[in-house]
């Protein structure tokens, strides 16, 4: 897929004359999620896997996505193609699904100002509420960690959607899916969960149900969105959630988190209490590694069978390692 967005930057101009001057190619953007040190290095942003429904299909898909802008030295974010390649490879064993490697490209009129990754993430970045409620949370020994950077074609208009995540400099921490960050044209929504970012970018009531209002409910990087690397963690593949599956080229974004909220028994003053729960919080984060390991080797497989057992493991550990430490927390 990263050869044919690759060749399409250029072939997608049909005219020789126009070919010939090289006005209209694309270029895939740089990863605006990377540090700036791999920017100059020009990391270009993965192809991600997304479960979504674009123009002329009649339901959702499991798909491989990409986006374009228009190249040149000088680069302007904005948005001049979306790419997407049907990869949902059937149902039935031994026969390949009728659509698998459809390539379908949303091409955006030349006159449009639809901001380009870069730009969103720079709209994110210069958000004065934003950049406040971040600073906030990354005080102490805490860190905040920005999710991948998706652009989701919804209700005729492209969206861009990033998970942040909150983690601290523990030996057994692991990254909380804190905030989502939403932008739609010049709006930006920044809630605790999809939908209310989702309401805030369209001024109530959005519609959407994305299935992650309850903050109980653990979540995962891969849950919004993912690349084709094979080498990161991936969230549900094979699920109606609009918003996909794993991490990164560089691998540098937080593969799984689990939302605060989780009961927990206080124990304290009891040393054994205490080392029943560290060593229980330890047995999970072990179970969770494991479970991660087994959905990437699932995924490499192309068995999203056991890449969906292994969700539900990953899911279940996550969940018991937040207990464990609330556990720990109240103890100490």
């Amino acid at each position: 897929f990263k050869v044919q967005r690759s060749l399409l930057a250029k072939y997608h101009v049909t005219d020789a004359s126009e070919f010939f001057s090289g006005e209209d190619f694309w270029q895939v953007p740089t990863d605006p999620t990377e540090s700036d040190a791999q920017k100059s290095e020009g990391v270009l942003q993965p192809p991600y896997y997304l479960t979504l429904q674009t123009e002329g299909m009649s339901e959702p898909t499991f798909s491989l996505t990409s986006t374009y802008i228009p190249a040149g030295t000088s680069t302007r974010e904005i948005l001049t193609g979306f790419l997407s390649v049907d990869s949902d490879a059937g149902d039935q064993a031994g026969t390949v699904g009728s659509r698998y490697g459809t390539l379908r490209l949303l091409e955006l009129p030349k006159n449009s100002n639809v901001p380009g990754p870069g730009q969103a993430q720079n709209n994110f970045n210069a958000n004065a509420t934003v950049s406040k409620e971040l600073n906030l949370l990354q005080q102490g020994d805490t860190v905040v960690d920005r999710g991948n950077l998706l652009t989701l074609p919804i209700g005729g208009g492209l969206v861009y959607v990033q998970p942040v995540y909150v983690k601290s400099n523990g030996t057994t921490s692991y990254p909380l899916l804190k905030k989502v960050l939403v932008a739609f044209g010049d709006q930006v929504g920044f809630a605790d969960t999809l939908d209310e970012a989702l309401d805030q970018v369209f001024g109530g009531d959005s519609g959407a149900k994305a299935g992650h209002a309850d903050k109980a409910t653990t979540a995962n990087n891969g849950s919004l969105g993912g690349d084709a690397s094979g080498d990161s963690t991936s969230g549900d593949a094979s699920g109606g959630d609009s918003t996909g599956s794993s991490g990164s080229d560089s691998g540098s974004s937080p593969s799984a988190s689990a939302s605060a909220g989780s009961s927990a028994s206080p124990s304290t003053g009891s040393s054994t209490g205490t080392a029943q729960s560290d060593a229980a919080l330890k047995q999970a984060l072990d179970d969770a590694n494991k479970a991660l390991n087994d959905a990437d080797q699932a995924m490499k497989n192309g068995d999203w069978s056991a890449y969906g057992d292994a969700q539900k493991k990953l899911k279940d550990a996550l969940a018991k390692a937040t207990e464990e430490e609330s556990k720990l927390n109240e103890q100490q």
